[in-house]
Parts: C-alpha cells; structure tokens; sequence
C-alpha cells in the first residue's frame, strides 16, 4: 500500500501533464497579428515527422482536509517530438528532467533528479490525449525505474474545432486506466475521472514567453480557473496557468482539492506550412563598446523559393526592431548594429518569405557592450574540492577580478544540482582581486560542473569560470529506497487511502 500512495500522485499529475500538453491549433491564413474577427479560424494543425516542441511544467496537488499536505512535480525541459503520423493517431516521444518534493508539517522529502521518458499518442481528429506509456528513473539509482501507463477513454482534450474568438463549448469527461509497475515487480491499477466543464475562446492577445513573443488565443476553462494560450505560428499551447478541475478517484470519499498547473513553452521546431526554416544562430562580435558599428550575418532557406527578408531583434525583447529588403533562399545576408548604452544584449533574427509568413526565432548571440576603455570582469576563478562525498558540505573560494580596477556588485553560482545562488556583496562591492568562499553539499551522486560569473559596477557581466566535481555514489543517498521503504509507510493515515481500490 505505500508504494501505491506514491504512484497514485505521481500518476495523477502526469495525467494531467500529458492531457493539457498534447492540444494544438492552426489558423487559416497563418499571419502574424490576430483580430477578435470569428473570421480569424483556429483548424486542426497537420503535424509532421520530427516537429517538437519543449516546455517547462510545474504541478501542486493540495489535499483535504489538511490543507499544508502538498505534492509538488517539475518537469524541467520535457521535449515532445513527432516521431509517427498515421491515419487516425500522432505518435509523439518525451523525454525531460522531473522533481518530485512531499511537504507535510515538518516532513519534507525531495526527489530532486529524474529522467521521464516515453510515449504519448493522440488522436488527429481531436488532438485528444488516447494513451501515454513512460518510464521515471531516479538518476541517484537508475536500476529502480518505474512504468506507468495511462489510457483515455474517450480521448481527453479541452479544446474543439474550429477555434474562434466568443465560440463556447463543452468538454467530456474521460475515465483514465493507471498501471503502474514498480522495480519490485508489484503492479497496481486504478482509475480517475477527468470530470467534463466548460470553455470559451475569450481574446486574442500577445504573449511573452521563453521561447519567445507570440499572438495567441485565450482558452478560459472553468470559468477562468485555467487559463490556455495558443499561439498558431507554432501551433501548440505557449503559456498555461491555473487551476485544473477536481478528480475524482475511485474511493469513497474525495480526498484533495485541486492540481494548480503551469506550463510554458522553452523552444520550438515547428514552423508554420510555408514557412522560411529557423535562421542561423547570428554570427559577429560578441564583445563591443558604445557608439561602435558592428556587423551580424545569418542565413535562412525558403523551401518553396520565395525571397527572404530578415527582422532583426537587437535588445532581447523578442521584437523586430529592423528589417532588411528581400534576398534569395539561401543567401548570407548581413547587418550592422550600435549600441548607445552598456550592457548584455542577445541578438535574435527571423525570416519572413514573399507572402508574409514567418520563421520561428534564431536562437540568440550573447553580446556585451561596455562604456569605451571598460573591459568585462575576468572570469571568477573557482577551487575546492573535486572529488567529495554526498552529503558533506565542502567550502569553494571565487576569485574575482576586473581588468579595470572596477568594484564588482554581484556573483552568481550555479553548482549545477539546480542550486544557483548570488552572494551578499559588501554595500560598495567587492574590490577587484576578492576571495568569495560558499559552502555546498551535493545529495545526489554525480558529475557537476560549477559556474560562475561577475558583473562590475557598470553593469557588465563576465564570461564564466568553470569547476568540474564528482561526487561518487554513498548508501546515505539512495533516496528512492528511502521514499518506498521508510517514509511512505509514515504518511499512509494522512492519506486515507482505500487500499482495496485498484
């Protein structure tokens, strides 16, 4: 019974990460501003082989009747990818990074490394999730990896075509089979109930997102208690926010209230039907100073041959602040660039053909502009033990520097487990030449790269310095073990699980 506790929630919050993650829309006539005009049609989108989109995902489920009993999952960069297009089904693969974190009272237990992987199928009449089969694997011991296999009945989605903004609907509801497979060789089944609601399709606005900024169309479910954004140019959600409706699991009584959700878009390959391929990472400079000209190449293709025109992005703001005139597929084309004040800047283009339709972004070209005569900070210079202990905390000196003589107002570490802090400075800044020592302790085995930066106090970011560590593996830490034989076992009358269910 203790292992099912855990799989049930695991379960439960990946079936919604599958059920709201597989929903997409094209628009008739693709352009890049939308209208409130119905005239403006989101249809079924045709998906292709290798099409993939990456988003961040974070869930809490809070139950009843204690309210400070949370379950919380983080996926980190979870990438869906196309891999098969039949008849009446898309195949898409998975792959992420999870975190799984109970919180109840004083009890705390974190699972802060997993690997997520599998497969997920949806329905192309619908874009409705079918079925979704992965493994977790705890990277602290990959041998304990657990299978959970998820099937929809009818196929889940909240969304129905055509799309339009002031259309409202329906959804079904749908029953979920759960089995789940444990290392041990147990198995388990249950079941869950996706409980029908309400929709609208309410406006259409600009979002800004990681991957970039898109017109979308607002999704209220519920009556605004999730909010959905679509954005046709990549024909898939690019932020989601709210609260997801109550399931109902097969036992007597309810026992939590709700799953709140977030999830948003990272990156992406698709591209709008017509559409120039992503441009080239912008080449040129990556170091400058105020007032200087500096030049920036890159390059895109049209599949159909039309011209091409490049917008170019030279803040970071995911705007087109400069178009050039049309060029042929395929050819180099460059621009020149000032900056008027110092700073770190990351440069972006996009493509637009003849007709009007646009690539997704580049992938941006980090470039810092400083005062002239003002040089970057030198990058810190880490050391410390690179060979430790999990669970023992070990000091690490930052050496920090800049060329100028410039006082330095803030250091930046990650140690690469997911910690990345930034270290009081003194209230003038740390005088070029300081040592910063930070105390850390890995939990998990491994091989971490520490990084580290500087910013001056003109503003200016250094390049990072780089530690390579290994923390080898120790009893202490196999921490699914732990979670199975020793914690769960504790929690099970705070749950109130039925064990005949299932």
């Amino acid at each position: 019974m203790n292992k099912k506790i855990i799989c049930f929630l695991v379960g439960t919050l990946l079936m919604f990460t599958f059920s709201v993650s597989a929903t997409n829309v094209n628009i008739k006539n693709p352009s890049k501003t939308l209208t409130t005009n119905n005239n403006d049609e989101a249809e079924l989108p045709t998906w292709h082989v290798d099409d993939s989109w990456t988003y961040l995902i974070e869930q809490k489920m809070i139950f009843t009747p204690s309210e400070d009993m949370i379950f919380y999952l983080t996926i980190i960069e979870v990438k869906f990818t196309v891999v098969h297009v039949g008849c009446d089904s898309y195949t898409l693969e998975f792959e992420g990074k999870a975190m799984v974190k109970f919180d109840h009272d004083s009890h705390v237990i974190n699972l802060k490394k997993c690997l997520i992987r599998g497969t997920e199928e949806v329905e192309r009449g619908t874009l409705g999730v079918k079925e979704v089969n992965m493994e977790i694997i705890p990277t602290v011991e990959p041998g304990l990896k657990a299978e959970i296999n998820m099937s929809f009945e009818p196929a889940f989605t909240f969304i129905e075509f055509p799309l339009f903004v002031g259309k409202e609907w329906s959804y079904p509801s749908s029953t979920v089979t759960v089995d789940i497979h444990l290392p041990d060789d147990t198995s388990y089944t249950y079941h869950v109930v996706i409980p029908g609601g309400s929709a609208s399709c309410t406006s259409s606005e600009t979002i800004s997102v990681k991957a970039g900024t898109y017109d979308a169309f607002k999704v209220e479910v519920h009556n605004g208690k999730l909010t959905i954004f679509y954005a046709p140019v990549v024909s898939n959600i690019v932020l989601l926010n709210g609260k997801i409706p109550a399931v109902t699991p097969s036992v007597p009584d309810q026992w939590f209230d709700f799953i709140s959700i977030y999830c948003e878009l990272l990156d992406t390959t698709y591209s709008v039907p017509g559409a120039p391929v992503k441009p080239n990472t912008p080449s040129g400079p990556t170091t400058g100073e105020t007032g200087e000209i500096y030049t920036y190449c890159s390059i895109s293709i049209d599949l159909e041959g039309d011209k091409i025109q490049y917008g170019w992005d030279w803040d970071g703001d995911y705007s087109i602040d400069e178009w050039t005139s049309f060029y042929n597929s395929g050819e180099t084309v460059c621009m020149s660039h000032s900056w008027n004040e110092e700073g770190n800047y990351s440069v972006r283009v996009k493509a637009k053909d003849e007709n009007g339709i646009e690539s997704i972004w580049s992938d941006p070209l980090m470039v810092t502009i400083s005062t002239g005569g003002n040089q970057p900070p030198n990058p810190p210079v880490i050391a410390g033990e690179t060979h430790g202990k999990t669970g023992e905390e070990y000091d690490y000196t930052f050496t920090i520097s800049d060329p100028d003589g410039d006082h330095l107002i803030a250091l930046e570490i990650d140690f690469g487990d997911g910690n990345v802090i930034e270290p009081t400075p003194p209230a003038s800044g740390w005088s070029s030449g300081s040592t910063v020592t930070v105390t850390h302790k890995w939990t998990t085995k491994g091989s971490y790269i520490i990084k580290a930066r500087v910013k001056d106090e003109k503003g200016i970011w250094s390049e990072y310095g780089t530690l390579s560590v290994t923390m080898p593996r120790t009893r202490t830490v196999l921490f699914f073990e732990n979670i199975l034989k020793y914690y769960f076992p504790q929690l099970i009358w705070l749950l109130r699980f039925n064990d005949n269910t299932g």
